[in-house]
């Protein structure tokens, strides 16, 4: 009975909480469209624009941690009260302003008390249980979607009447919000009676120790500080992204303030329907980092077709898949820094996390609005770079150590202050090894064996295409097809190799490093499933590039141009479209054939603990049509888009255009590697059998009778 009180007071509270962060967004969504222009009527230069966007962020840097600190020790209720009464008064004020220096002190006192999501992001981390803070999280970010939604929406209603109506009626909004936290949002104790009731962590005696704690938390925890750089990245990159594309849209497209708010529109209910209903069943298919993986894969191709491709729905998809983005990030990143935290002091944490995201906030626009004023497209190439440069740090989540943190009182032998911490350094140390090992060996192609019988083919296929009697004109003309078709015998001598390499030492180095609770038998399954499918794959994929150039042969790509692209797509697009087909044929095996579905789950090979090579096979052909049918719909997919798919196939490869065989190199032996890797990688994580608890310690880890492998509990470490 006490369980389910508690449930029952829990619920009423995260919705009042989800409230909050609906009504402050929505407020302050409704601004946002009209920044540029209310500055532009103040003859303001793009650069100005950018601040204005900027100096928000800014003070939001020193808000985020002051409050979040404050919320820990004097209640998180009432510091998210003063935050949304201060937000209302700014808003009104920013409507009322006349001046540029107006303008700018108000965007910078509302900045300061703009820390709601964060407050209630600990509220939502107090209160729920560490399996259930994913989903939490996901839901306080589609509030903050329906916020997106309504406000832009609601602005560009009432854009006609002046700008001063929309910020009064934003300010309403957030006064609303005030009246109703004031009745409804619950009190969380403050730290210092959590301290006095559980024993938990003191409160620092001052705002310097606490920084000075904080710091060594985050240099004790490479989790900690891996999330607070690309949480610092990502609104760089969205920085630079919004704080100019209110200028490109309108510049590029004529897109006005009213338009551009049905823009935001759309983007905020694409993130309502992925934080609602897609985020908490994808990060618990595929984890968390992968989650992140694949958010900032999404924003980096879509800043890159910004800056390089023009076309009507380029506004509308560029906000909807930047959204997107952060939909898989944001939740992931909160989740992973709230774990981090001690009992009562989830404010300063996930005030510290706000805070980074916020200095990338101010820094963006500053960046994008001093680009643009050189090139319309520079703020894009520079948002992808940013995506781009962060990378090894989602990466360096997969290895991200168990919640439990017990930081060191004196500066002993680490192995003895923080045996956690000294088992994850060992296991980056191995996985370093690892990564080191893997790139070298992209590069060891059978070039050395194969050279003299290579360079004899090469001339071979020369004189096969040079007759006896041509001229020297003829003849210079006939060497580039030799060249070509000497590429494609590299191409179908060389990719499988080094593919196949990729696809096997990314596998073996994440089995070596999640101990995900498959023993070694069934990963070889697993993987085989994968490498037996992928080599099907990579003979369609030579077969459709050949009938895609013939096809599309006024188009001007050549067979190497579309190999790239089919490999690009699997990766990307059909990673996601093979996760949807597997849950698919999970559904519809469970509907036709309910008695024979265990034999089909995937992962599953054990019948009584021992190897049943029928439930493989079983599974090995459903694979097989899963990926078949992957290939057919990317096809018809690469045939609609195939004019836009070419131009970025033709601009990716366009340094290397040059040299046929550094191109060669390129499109059909690295890009494959890379992309091949992080596509098993991510595979790995949906196809393997559920249940396996991938954050598990190598030294929690013992053999059982039949060589699997089992958890063993120590206890309090």
């Amino acid at each position: 009975m006490g369980a389910g009180a508690a449930d029952k007071h829990v619920e009423p509270s995260l919705m009042s909480v989800y409230l909050a962060v609906l009504l402050d967004k929505m407020g302050a969504m409704m601004v946002l469209p009209l920044l540029p222009f209310i500055a532009r009527k103040m003859d303001s230069s793009p650069f100005a624009v950018g601040l204005l966007q900027s100096l928000y962020s800014l003070t939001q840097v020193f808000g985020t941690l002051l409050l979040g600190l404050m919320a820990d020790v004097h209640g998180k209720r009432r510091i998210l009260l003063l935050s949304l009464v201060s937000s209302s008064v700014a808003l009104l004020a920013f409507g009322l302003s006349v001046s540029m220096w107006q303008l700018l002190l108000a965007r910078a006192f509302h900045g300061f008390f703009s820390g709601t999501v964060s407050i209630c992001q600990a509220i939502v981390s107090e209160v729920t249980a560490p399996e259930d803070r994913v989903g939490k999280m996901a839901l306080i970010m589609a509030a903050y979607g329906v916020g997106v939604v309504l406000g832009p929406g609601l602005a560009g209603l009432i854009a006609p009447y002046g700008s001063l109506p929309v910020c009064a009626v934003a300010a309403l909004c957030a006064f609303a919000n005030f009246c109703l936290g004031l009745v409804q949002i619950p009190e969380i104790k403050p730290l210092k009676a959590c301290a006095e009731t559980k024993n938990a962590e003191a409160p620092p005696s001052s705002t310097l120790a606490g920084c000075s704690q904080l710091l060594r938390s985050l240099l004790a925890d490479y989790v900690l500080a891996a999330v607070c750089f690309l949480t610092f990245c990502e609104e760089l990159a969205v920085g630079i992204f919004m704080g100019v594309s209110a200028l490109f849209f309108q510049d590029r497209y004529g897109i006005t303030a009213g338009k551009l708010g049905l823009v935001f529109c759309a983007a905020g209910t694409v993130m309502v329907i992925f934080q609602g209903f897609v985020v908490s069943k994808l990060v618990a298919a595929i984890g968390r980092p992968t989650s992140i993986l694949l958010g900032w894969v999404t924003r980096l191709a879509i800043f890159v077709a910004l800056a390089s491709l023009q076309f009507a729905a380029m506004p509308w998809l560029s906000a909807v898949c930047v959204v997107a983005g952060g939909a898989l990030i944001d939740p992931s990143c909160a989740s992973l820094t709230s774990d981090r935290a001690s009992e009562g002091t989830s404010g300063i944490y996930l005030g510290v996390y706000q805070a980074a995201a916020s200095v990338g906030a101010f820094v963006g626009p500053i960046i994008g609005g001093f680009l643009y004023c050189y090139e319309i497209t520079a703020p894009y190439w520079m948002a992808a770079a940013v995506s781009l440069s962060c990378l090894p740090a989602v990466l360096a989540l997969f290895r991200s150590p168990a919640p439990e943190r017990h930081p060191a009182k004196e500066p002993f032998i680490i192995s003895e202050v923080s045996p956690p911490l000294a088992r994850a350094i060992n296991r980056a140390a191995t996985g370093f090894r690892c990564l080191a090992d893997t790139g070298a060996s992209m590069f060891t192609l059978p070039l050395p064996e194969l050279a003299a019988r290579t360079i004899l083919h090469k001339e071979r296929i020369s004189e096969e295409c040079i007759p006896m009697r041509k001229s020297r004109s003829e003849l210079h003309s006939v060497q580039p097809r030799a060249g070509r078709l000497f590429s494609r015998v590299l191409l179908r001598q060389y990719s499988m190799n080094a593919c196949d390499r990729s696809k096997t030492e990314a596998l073996l180095l994440k089995w070596s490093q999640s101990h995900d609770g498959r023993d070694f038998a069934e990963f070889l399954m697993d993987s085989s499933k994968q490498l037996i499918g992928s080599g099907w794959i990579h003979m369609l994929n030579l077969l459709f590039a050949k009938k895609l150039e013939e096809q599309f042969q006024s188009a001007g790509g050549d067979e190497c141009d579309w190999y790239w692209i089919n490999i690009v797509v699997d990766c990307t697009l059909g990673v996601a479209v093979t996760f949807v087909l597997l849950q698919l044929s999970a559904r519809l095996i469970q509907m036709m054939i309910p008695d024979q579905a265990d034999d089909f789950r995937s992962g599953e090979y054990r019948i009584d603990g021992r190897t049943d090579a029928g439930k493989y096979a079983k599974q090995l052909a459903v694979w097989l049509v899963i990926v078949s049918s992957m290939k057919v719909i990317m096809v018809a997919f690469m045939a609609v888009g195939h004019s836009t798919l070419l131009v970025l196939a033709k601009m990716a490869l366009a340094p290397f255009s040059a040299s046929p065989n550094l191109k060669l190199l390129v499109a059909m032996i690295a890009t494959p590697f890379c992309m091949n890797a992080m596509q098993f990688w991510i595979t790995d994580s949906f196809i393997k059998k559920k249940g396996g608890g991938a954050e598990e310690d190598e030294d929690d880890i013992e053999l059982d009778d039949r060589g699997g492998r089992t958890k063993i509990d120590h206890g309090d470490l």
